[in-house]
């Protein structure tokens, strides 16, 4: 990451193989573009060694994933390449179909197959509903929780929006939360300071809080957490630093009813369970490979 040799050596490279154009220069050391390029030659070289009949890959529309699709067809025309979407954002705009999607997307909503070919222009015949294999359906539960996001944004916003929205609840609104922590960031200094400042602001405003149990969360920011617990029955309230990018809307979220609080905060409610998640037990990926492809 911080390698200076590293850094001067791929930039020489990148001249001499464009020919010197500044702007192929700015495009392919731009991090998204070297990191395709890089995860794509170590695919390319298991691909030569062996005919695969399909390429599977957890599916976000990264750049390096439609890379490796791309570069995997040159190899083998017949390579059945096939996306998870394990998780669609609120603000669907970067799943938009284009060169590099996958021949087959196997996705487990059906309200997330309509998004994807209503809004996304996603052809009919390449997305697959199945259960959730990502999402379960256990006794696992999400209610009564402040969850802390993995990536921190505008933490001093994020921080004054759950006080506003404390304050402006009545006496025993809310049941009494528990802090969760993403578990990818589990001993985060950063995290850590921030669960601090949510605990003073939980203890200014104790009041607001009850000993009877209530099926609510309260999400900030960045998470795909939301819609696993509104398909499990639970209130969210919804904290964004970035409300555009962050939070759900009715015009794209067709099932979820929206109530705007402030510009920040979001309270939905889920019109009908499992449209957006269709959870299982034990779902399992093998079932569904053994449909799409002759082992």
């Amino acid at each position: 990451k911080y390698n200076f040799f590293s850094f001067i050596k791929i930039i020489f490279l990148t001249l001499f193989k464009y020919k010197f154009s500044l702007n192929k220069l700015y495009h392919y050391t731009f991090f998204h573009s070297y990191f395709a390029k890089f995860i794509t030659s170590i695919v390319q070289r298991e691909l030569k060694k062996n005919k695969f009949k399909a390429l599977l890959v957890p599916y976000e529309a990264q750049p390096f994933q439609n890379y490796i699709f791309s570069e995997s067809k040159k190899i083998n025309k017949k390579i059945l390449n096939i996306g998870y979407l394990h998780s669609l954002p609120p603000l669907t705009s970067e799943m938009v179909y284009r060169s590099g999607a996958p021949d087959l997307l196997l996705v487990h909503g059906r309200q997330q197959i309509e998004i994807l070919k209503n809004i996304l222009n996603w052809p009919e015949k390449s997305l697959i509903l199945i259960k959730s294999l990502r999402f379960r359906l256990n006794d696992k539960s999400l209610s009564e929780k402040v969850y802390i996001p993995m990536s921190l944004h505008d933490q001093n916003k994020l921080i004054n929006e759950f006080e506003r929205l404390l304050a402006n609840y009545d006496k025993n609104s809310f049941p009494r939360f528990e802090i969760s922590d993403h578990p990818a960031i589990y001993k985060s200094r950063k995290h850590l300071k921030f669960k601090n400042k949510i605990e003073k602001v939980l203890e200014k405003y104790k009041d607001r809080f009850s000993k009877d149990k209530k099926n609510i969360s309260i999400f900030l920011g960045v998470t795909a957490a939301v819609l696993e617990a509104l398909e499990k029955g639970v209130e969210v309230f919804h904290i964004c630093s970035d409300p555009v990018f962050q939070s759900y809307n009715e015009d794209i979220w067709k099932k979820i009813n929206v109530t705007k609080i402030s510009d920040c905060i979001f309270q939905y409610k889920l019109e009908t369970k499992g449209q957006y998640i269709d959870f299982d037990k034990d779902a399992s990926l093998y079932t569904y490979l053994n449909k799409i492809i002759d082992f």
